[in-house]
């Protein structure tokens, strides 16, 4: 554009130097000078929109190499953070899987060990005749007593042998948050041999009245040695009866019989002196219960520790959430630069285009004419030369 107007002025200051030169009769000359000096001219102008051309151009491709770098960078690293979180969560379902295997598998040894002290429960009764010597008896109730807790109870929360401050000691307690439980192996083997093996049905009476006034001695025997709130015991004890006939001709036999007019005449006895009288198997659902009580409590604490690590969990997906929007962000704004620049690029295009198209009408070859004026000494200058006025 600018090119056209320098023409058209320099077309007009031509035309009005020819009209003084024609006025004063020596143009000729003049006249091929101008001419001379306009190709020239146009030359130089035509060499000059050439090299703005060119350095537009370089301009234009270093602009496009540097978006281009730009946003492959941009792209390179939001592919690392992707790959990068990506192998962070695999990492955390493979932890989570592999401690689901582990509780899986504690729940079969749970099983398992379960079946084992069902199994021990049902051999217990083929003891009997092993057990005469007092002494034996003894060993053997203590015993089976610290299996059925070592197969139910961690180790940390039972103890065998334990001793009192004023000297007392008792078979096994079994440990909680809030103080101990007695536990104490009786069980009067003596007597119930006796009733089991007397065949009148009268004095069979007499020895099952004499087996309960035996056990009953043995509850206030529990009751008043275990059962001390100074010592930090809870306010019951258990009575462990390794033998499941004996347990269930003492306690359940007597529920059924109600010989002295009343049902669970030697149970409710027992629990009046807070004493609990339990077999191999009702102690086993005793444990289990405990067991679940400190399990629960671990839940607990595991609980809390979940959700203080849940709240970490929480803050580091937040920043995460935070990276990839701000990635986001800047993934739009170089897209809107990247846009931007190429529409710069077109248009700036299109200008140099419509610089370097020819539109200089008037001038042809190495003649020059004024509009419509003769030039003198020149052929066919009779002749108007065609073009627009200016």
């Amino acid at each position: 554009m600018l090119s056209n107007i320098l023409i058209g002025c320099l077309l007009a200051v031509v035309v009005i130097l020819l009209l003084l030169q024609f006025r004063k009769g020596s143009a000729g000359q003049e006249l091929t000078e101008i001419r001379t000096r306009l190709a020239e001219m146009t030359a130089k102008m035509a060499q000059q929109e050439a090299t703005l051309l060119l350095k537009q151009e370089q301009l234009i491709g270093s602009t496009r190499q540097e978006l281009n770098e730009n946003l492959r960078g941009l792209i390179q690293g939001v592919n690392n953070s992707l790959n990068q979180s990506q192998k962070n969560m695999t990492d955390q379902l493979h932890n989570a899987n592999t401690v689901i295997g582990q509780v899986h598998q504690k729940l079969g040894s749970l099983e398992k060990t379960a079946q084992n002290i069902e199994d021990v429960s049902k051999d217990i009764s083929s003891l009997q005749d092993l057990l005469r010597a007092p002494k034996l008896r003894g060993n053997m109730g203590e015993y089976f007593l610290e299996d059925i807790l070592r197969q139910v109870l961690p180790q940390e929360t039972w103890q065998m042998k334990y001793s009192f401050r004023n000297g007392t000691q008792v078979d096994a307690v079994i440990r909680l948050r809030e103080g101990v439980i007695p536990v104490d192996s009786k069980f009067p083997l003596e007597s119930f041999q006796r009733m089991i093996a007397e065949k009148d049905e009268n004095l069979r009476k007499q020895e099952r009245r004499e087996l309960l006034a035996a056990v009953k001695k043995q509850i206030d025997s529990i009751s008043q040695k275990y059962i001390n709130p100074e010592e930090k015991t809870f306010d019951f004890a258990l009575m462990y009866i390794p033998a499941e006939n004996v347990y269930y001709e003492i306690i359940v036999s007597d529920a059924l019989s109600g010989e002295s007019g009343e049902t669970h005449e030697l149970f409710n006895y027992a629990l009046k002196k807070r004493v609990v009288p339990v077999s191999p198997n009702t102690f086993y659902s005793y444990l289990m219960t405990i067991f679940l009580g400190l399990r629960g409590m671990r839940i607990e604490q595991q609980a809390r520790d979940i959700m203080e690590n849940l709240g970490l969990v929480k803050k580091d997906f937040g920043q995460m959430r935070s990276d990839f929007e701000m990635v986001g962000t800047h993934l739009r704004n170089a897209t809107a630069k990247f846009n931007d620049g190429v529409r710069r690029a077109d248009k700036l295009q299109d200008k140099l285009e419509s610089i370097v198209e020819p539109s200089t009408p008037g001038i042809a070859g190495s003649g020059i004419a004024a509009p419509g004026i003769a030039a003198p000494g020149i052929a066919g200058a009779n002749k108007p030369v065609e073009g627009k006025r200016p």
